[in-house]
């Protein structure tokens, strides 16, 4: 016999009393993101890693044309 899906919503858990505290240290850890200039950043290194030819040498499957 197969045993049935259940669907139904699961109730709210209370958080726990030191999750404030772990946020704020967790935060601390990681830089700052300005996405907008990270992403310009990505865009700049894939014309350039197209113009070097990187891209066009990687594995058959992934070769462009």
């Amino acid at each position: 016999m197969t045993p049935e899906l259940r669907t139904e919503k699961l109730g709210l858990v209370a958080e726990p009393p030191l999750m404030k505290q772990f946020r704020v240290l967790v935060d601390g850890m990681l830089p700052r993101l300005d996405f907008p200039e990270l992403l310009l950043e990505v865009f700049g290194c894939q014309e350039r890693w197209v113009r070097q030819g990187h891209l066009r040498r990687g594995p058959p499957g992934l070769r462009p044309g």
